[in-house]
Formats: C-alpha cells, structure tokens, sequence
C-alpha cells in the first residue's frame, strides 16, 4: 500500500511537472470581435509588462488606446476600454490564445460579442499574393449602417 501511496504522488508531480505554465503571453495579437450577424471586426494589440504591471495597447492605423488596468486570475483575463462604456472578459486556452465575450453598455441593452485574440500575430490581415486592381490606399469617409438602419459617418483609413 506505501508503495501504490509513492507511486501515485510521483505521477501526481510528474503530470504537474508536464503542464505547461498558463499566462499571458507579452507581444503582438490579432483579435478578432463577432458582431451580431457574424461578421468579424479585426484589430491588434501590444501586451506587455512595464513595472512589472501587464499594460494591454490596442492599435487602430495610428491611433493606439492604452490600457493600464488588466485583471488576471488563474486563466482569466479581464480589462475595460478606457474611452468606450465596454469590458472584455476572457480565458487563457492552452495554446495561450484568449477566448471570451467582448461587453459593451448601450442605452437600451448590454451587448455581448464572441472574442478571440491569437498571440504572436502582427499582420492585422494575412497577404494575399497579386497585384492590387485599384489602390485605395489613404483616409475616405464611410458610413456605417447601424441593425436599425440609421447611418453614422466615419472614417477609414487604409494602407
């Protein structure tokens, strides 16, 4: 009986030992937010650790919205838009990419939208190989069509 007792408690630490250490991965990610109707909405962000505190910088063409204050407990990983009334809450998953739900407040509901993010990954979109058949490179007025059909003008911007 001593001898299954050891057995056990060392294929107990070896499995520990085989684990490997969940946690926040410190680079690029490309992330990813599904609206309502599926369609994605891709944006990076910058992880990294500044005074030993995880600093999350999310990038849109050259604007960059800094966040400061990132929750991390076990595989979960929390922080809040500092500009927009939202919150994304999500899991570390074993290959160290985050999954979750993107929370944002609005005057009539609380929408929730599925995020994913995937580590080491600068491109915001992959290449694809060719010519281009127009250039659109520059700043353009778009307007964007709410579910309600109401129009709201923006901008983008496209390299």
């Amino acid at each position: 009986m001593k001898q299954l007792f050891l057995t056990v408690l060392l294929m107990a630490q070896f499995d520990l030992r085989a684990q490997p250490k969940m946690g926040l991965y410190e680079g690029q990610w490309r992330a990813q937010v599904y609206r309502q109707d599926s369609i994605p909405i891709v944006f990076n962000f910058e992880t990294k650790k500044v005074n030993n505190q995880w600093q999350l910088i999310i990038r849109n063409a050259r604007e960059q919205i800094e966040i400061n204050k990132i929750i991390i407990e076990g595989d979960s990983v929390q922080f809040a838009m500092p500009v927009f009334e939202s919150e994304f809450k999500a899991a570390i998953q074993s290959n160290g990419s985050l999954k979750g739900n993107w929370y944002k407040g609005t005057a009539l509901q609380t929408q929730e939208w599925v995020f994913i993010a995937e580590p080491n990954k600068k491109a915001r979109f992959e290449p694809i190989n060719g010519n281009a058949t127009f250039n659109i490179s520059g700043r353009w007025a778009v307007s964007i069509t709410r579910p309600n059909g109401t129009i709201r003008p923006a901008i983008g911007e496209f390299f």
